[in-house]
């Protein structure tokens, strides 16, 4: 009974579509795949490759970003730390998921909502974090 408000309100902001739209990248050309996780929305197949979790509006946003900027979904959407750098870089540049974005015009090309220049200034970000890690580790033959 927990998630049935974050249910209703997905049912609500997902439009009545036909053909469906994609509840993460916005499109609806291609084949669609119903989603499970989503009772009324529905993912391209690029999307449905990537298998983003819609649980919740930070989660869709970092599954979006992710996605949107072709990062590899191992290393940085199911890595604990990385996926808390999508979530936050997405919050700070106001990145969304479709369903999330609140616009009622569709999109013609997957995330054309999202300025270019916005997610260019999300992926510098995330580089630097990234960066930043690797510079920080300890190289093994330091150790001795």
């Amino acid at each position: 009974m927990r998630y049935r408000g974050q249910r209703n309100a997905v049912l609500r902001a997902i439009p009545d579509a036909d053909p469906p739209v994609c509840w993460c990248c916005g499109t609806g050309q291609g084949p669609m795949r119903s989603d499970v996780h989503q009772s009324a929305g529905h993912l391209c197949a690029r999307c449905w490759a990537f298998g983003p979790r819609g649980r919740n509006e930070w989660l869709r946003a970092a599954s979006a970003l992710c996605i949107a900027l072709g990062l590899p979904k191992k290393e940085w959407d199911e890595s604990g730390f990385r996926n808390s750098w999508l979530q936050e870089t997405a919050q700070r540049h106001r990145i969304t998921a479709w369903v999330d974005a609140g616009r009622t015009d569709q999109p013609t090309v997957a995330f054309g909502w999202l300025a270019k220049d916005i997610l260019a200034a999300a992926r510098a970000e995330l580089e630097a974090m990234e960066d930043e890690l690797q510079r920080s580790r300890v190289r093994p033959s330091t150790h001795r």
